[in-house]
């Protein structure tokens, strides 16, 4: 008596694949699902104008410089919203050390100084005579601080980056700035710069006197 062979079921592969497959993407989606649930649950938001470029100003009989095109982006944080539910008994940390300029793939900021003339003396940008300077004369903000969770509408919080060459393809308009707050905050930063004619002329301006221009 002949044994009858086991029958393959050519349509069960490809069914096998296909449900494989959607598995493995719908765990893909949910770990993306998690990490973008994370982000929102330490999420502060932030909006800004960039309010001047300023490459020389006199501070305390002192002259300061720069060369290669360098210069300090100033920097208005408009309002800030702190919104993570998993920053409600911290809050968020402030730190203005913490803001960098993104252009292309360069990005500029404290851990990219560059250098500064002091009355014919180069220094460092990153020296503390100079960060004391840039702050009076530019009139910044304080550096550090902690805001409890809620949303500060009216903040203008000033800011100063020190750009240490001119950016490729750079013709003066308006900068991306970020912040990095990882791994405890999650910063979306929003440009709100004014785009009218007179931003321009008055941005290039190297003028120690520098009007914020958030709404």
């Amino acid at each position: 008596m002949s044994q009858s062979k086991p029958r393959i079921n050519h349509f069960g592969l490809p069914l096998f694949f296909a449900l494989s497959a959607l598995l493995l993407l719908q765990s893909c989606t949910n770990t993306e699902q998690n990490q973008v649930d994370q982000n929102f649950r330490k999420a502060v938001w932030m909006k800004y104008t960039h309010v001047a470029n300023v490459k020389d100003f006199q501070y305390q009989s002192n002259g300061y410089s720069v060369s290669q095109g360098a210069f300090w982006a100033i920097f208005d944080i408009c309002s800030l919203d702190v919104q993570g539910s998993s920053l409600a008994s911290s809050g968020f940390n402030y730190n203005a050390e913490r803001f960098y300029i993104e252009e292309g793939s360069t990005k500029y900021g404290p851990t990219a100084p560059g250098n500064i003339n002091v009355s014919s003396v180069s220094m460092s940008s990153q020296n503390p005579r100079v960060l004391d300077a840039a702050r009076g004369i530019f009139s910044l903000s304080p550096k550090f601080e902690t805001f409890p969770k809620q949303f500060y509408p009216n903040l203008k919080y000033r800011i100063a980056v020190f750009v240490k060459e001119n950016p490729t393809g750079y013709r003066g308009e308006s900068m991306t700035l970020k912040y990095d707050g990882q791994p405890h905050v999650t910063a979306f930063v929003q440009n709100i710069t004014p785009t009218h004619p007179e931003f321009r002329e008055f941005y290039t301006r190297s003028s120690a006197s520098i009007v914020g221009t958030c709404p």
